[in-house]
């Protein structure tokens, strides 16, 4: 691109450091914004949201971090994104303060958190986060959230919170199983060995 006198915009950017992340090669992460800050292209939000998820992906939280604090004004998206890396690579201990400082929580928010729980079988803090996210935050437990925390009891093997996700969905959903939420409970069982469960939901799924 210098070749030709173009400078990189936003747009190529975001594509730059999302091929890196799925990559996993930080180096060229770094590369491309030692580029960015030579040609004095500015730093947006959504190109230091995508810096931060690059390092996350790689497994530099430390410098997740540094982009995070250097930036002068953040977003939902910003601090969901640095949640899910403190979660992944500092534990829930670190998530959970991240989460509580968070101005604004979305749903992406609520359910790394649960999801976190679940993984480690910390089934009150699951059933108590579900109801601050019901009841006071009054967010509806939407389908990718149900798969998320099924994924993580199916880690853990929590059957309690398996078995309540499966009563409400059953209910939330009037009897008529959603595809994604019940092969995560088939999967949950299955990985349990409650093979006659697994069945009964894969019945309900067909009928």
């Amino acid at each position: 691109m210098p070749v030709y006198g173009v400078k990189p915009d936003e747009v190529t950017m975001l594509f730059v450091f999302r091929a890196c992340a799925q990559l996993d090669n930080a180096v060229a992460g770094d590369h491309a914004i030692g580029y960015v800050m030579k040609m004095g292209v500015p730093f947006t939000l959504k190109m230091c949201n995508s810096m931060i998820d690059m390092y996350v992906k790689c497994g530099l939280i430390g410098e997740a971090k540094r982009v995070f604090h250097d930036m002068s004004e953040s977003s939902v998206v910003t601090w969901t994104v640095m949640l899910d890396g403190v979660v992944k690579w500092e534990g829930l201990d670190c998530g959970r303060a991240g989460f509580d400082e968070m101005p604004l929580r979305n749903e992406i928010a609520w359910t790394i958190m649960t999801k976190g729980y679940a993984e480690n079988g910390f089934t009150r803090e699951v059933f108590a986060l579900l109801g601050e996210m019901v009841f006071i935050s009054l967010f509806e437990l939407n389908f990718a959230t149900l798969c998320s925390i099924l994924t993580g009891c199916a880690q853990s093997g929590d059957l309690m919170v398996g078995r309540w996700v499966h009563v409400f969905a059953l209910k939330r959903m009037e009897e008529e199983m959603n595809a994604m939420v019940g092969t995560s409970l088939i999967n949950k069982y299955a990985k349990r060995g409650r093979i006659n469960m697994a069945f009964m939901v894969f019945q309900n799924m067909a009928s």
